[in-house]
């Protein structure tokens, strides 16, 4: 590593990434178990619970993107640091 050059911190990285498996799972027993499965007989309650889907869904989209995203980060961080211990061999 050149001095200035900032470090990566591979735990936090692992640690989000695992942290957001976590949240995907939790949306993943609430589909298997079919908590939303069962639509209301109230107009409202209905509405709401089609709100309450909708907005499931695009939450488990959303931490699916970002646990990419953050494993894509990471792994371009580990190929940096190969290629910099390439260029730089400890003495």
């Amino acid at each position: 590593m050149r001095p200035g050059e900032p470090t990566r911190a591979p735990d936090l990285v692992e640690d989000a990434v695992a942290r957001l498996h976590e949240a995907i799972a939790i949306l993943d027993a609430i589909d298997d178990a079919d908590m939303l499965g069962e639509l209301p007989a109230e107009p409202a309650a209905r509405r709401n619970h089609q709100r309450a889907v909708s907005l499931l869904t695009i939450l488990r989209r959303e931490l699916a993107g970002v646990r990419r995203d953050l494993q894509a980060a990471g792994q371009i961080e580990d190929a940096l640091a190969a290629i910099r211990v390439r260029e730089d061999p400890p003495a």
